[in-house]
């Protein structure tokens, strides 16, 4: 029982110095300029990464945006090339329609003075 006083006694003793010389360490100067180096470098690594995260989002955004116009491009090129073929039809069709107007009347005007 005596021995094993004596050994936790002697582990507290190490314990102590362990924490004694962690707490030297911790406040050594070269050991806070490397906390201060690494904090440093970490927070230059997040700032870059956001940095090239909002570039990755912009770049996406304006791809989607030239997409979206190039859609827009083409249906409004679309829908002019189909209303000028909707004219051009509309005009075809008034010919023919004027065409069989007239070759009705001469059918009807032939028939007339054949009688």
């Amino acid at each position: 029982s005596q021995q094993n006083k004596n050994l936790a006694i002697k582990a507290r003793q190490q314990l102590i110095a362990k924490m004694s010389t962690l707490e030297e360490f911790q406040n050594d100067a070269s050991v806070m300029y490397l906390k201060e180096k690494v904090q440093k470098t970490l927070q230059n690594f997040e700032t870059s990464f956001e940095e090239q995260f909002h570039l990755v989002q912009e770049r996406k955004r304006d791809e989607r945006k030239k997409r979206v116009d190039k859609i827009v491009r083409v249906r409004k090129s679309f829908e002019h090339e189909t209303r000028l073929l909707n004219r051009k039809i509309d005009e075809r069709m008034q010919a023919i329609v004027a065409q069989t107007e007239d070759l009705r009347k001469r059918l009807n005007a032939g028939t007339h003075n054949n009688d």
